[in-house]
């Protein structure tokens, strides 16, 4: 709680404002495990955190939860996440969940379509919302250069969000 007011005398204050603050907001990084998922995604629903070896939270999904750098869609065990937050009733309430960001740089090999290839050896996928620099999603071919950044998804390919054409 928070009081806004004057000094009436040396015990009591003539409040002008009175706030009440919500739970601290906090913040933990760790990987979803042992958790399972309700079909279709319906809100609300839970799953477990690890954020260390002898540490496991509950998450609460919630239709406030914000995501970044990924959708819910992409939620699945083994998934590195950053999740923020209050507690209620020993569950986080999760206000913000963000993908972890990963990097690859190399050759693009294996290429089937714009959907199954990869780059320096690791599966990479683009969507509708792979953002294209120096090139467009038909340029994509075995042997060209190409820097992609992204989040792994739960099959352990990189699903693109940005990809950028080498010179």
């Amino acid at each position: 709680i928070e009081v806004k007011g004057h000094l009436v005398n040396s015990s009591t204050i003539l409040a002008t404002k009175i706030e009440f603050k919500h739970d601290e907001e906090l913040e933990f990084e760790g990987v979803i495990g042992n958790s399972q998922f309700p079909e279709n995604l319906q809100l609300p629903f839970a799953f477990n955190l690890e954020v260390d070896i002898s540490e496991t939270l509950s998450i609460s999904v919630t239709e406030d939860t914000e995501f970044k750098d990924g959708s819910i869609s992409m939620l699945a065990n083994g998934v590195n996440i950053e999740v923020e937050g209050h507690f209620s009733n020993n569950m986080l309430i999760a206000r913000k969940i963000k993908f972890e960001k990963v990097e690859y740089e190399g050759i693009i090999s294996d290429f089937i379509s714009a959907s199954d290839f990869k780059v320096d050896g690791h599966s990479v996928t683009t969507n509708e919302f792979t953002d294209f620099k120096g090139g467009t999603i038909n340029d994509l071919e075995n042997g060209i250069e190409v820097e992609v950044k992204g989040s792994v998804n739960s099959n352990g390919i990189l699903v693109v969000t940005k990809l950028e054409f080498d010179d």
